[in-house]
């Protein structure tokens, strides 16, 4: 199957742009040029460290550079197919699918896998909560907890909504108590904002293709 036309739409409102130099291990927008030249059936993975030591992530035999705590990388192509991931010692196998997105993450020890939220709707940009604390049923709540994006987000799980383009605060919450509050920002059309919690510090990604390994 070719990847068409509509597929690189989905890709560019995603907010994926290529990673040349790394960039995509800090938090926030990731700039540079966007190259869609990755070949027919291709799957996307990225990896995440949320562990307190260094590891070096890899796809199928090729090495990635080393991630160091609570970073992410960009998402690299794969084939469809079974996947070989390995984070430090971690290794695992998955069945990835074309035009899918997925991170694996390093946590407390263990890699988790999740298959992400792709935004298709141009007009909206998507908040995806990631929780790795150690509590469950969290919720993401908006303007100081009048509004609720969503619940039910457990342990080692993610969730994710499209909204409209707006400068917003967020928070999460168990249950009517706030547990960390994110100051206001501009979230814009297209973009996928990734909220990582880890039980005491949060940070705000986006996402990027690297498309030249």
């Amino acid at each position: 199957m070719r990847i068409t036309s509509a597929f690189w739409t989905l890709l560019l409102t995603f907010g994926l742009v290529l990673s040349a130099c790394g960039e995509a291990q800090t938090a926030g927008a990731d700039d540079g040029l966007y190259d869609p030249t990755a070949p027919d059936g291709s799957a996307f993975v990225r990896f995440l460290n949320m562990d307190n030591d260094e590891v070096t992530p890899s796809l199928n035999g090729k090495k990635f550079d080393a991630l160091a705590t609570k970073t992410q990388s960009a998402y690299f192509v794969a084939p469809q197919g079974t996947a070989k991931i390995a984070l430090g010692g971690d290794v695992m196998s998955k069945e990835i699918v074309e035009e899918k997105f997925y991170t694996a993450v390093k946590s407390n020890g263990s890699v988790v896998w999740i298959e992400d939220h792709a935004n298709n709707n141009r007009a909206k940009a998507t908040i995806a909560l990631y929780n790795f604390s150690s509590k469950d049923d969290l919720a993401l709540k908006a303007k100081e907890g009048a509004v609720k994006v969503y619940d039910d987000v457990d342990a080692s799980a993610m969730k994710a909504r499209d909204m409209n383009p707006v400068k917003i605060d967020f928070g999460i919450y168990e249950g009517e108590e706030s547990l960390i509050k994110i100051e206001p920002f501009i979230i814009e059309r297209g973009n996928h904002y990734g909220i990582i919690y880890d039980g005491s510090e949060v940070k705000v990604i986006t996402g990027a293709i690297d498309t030249t390994r």
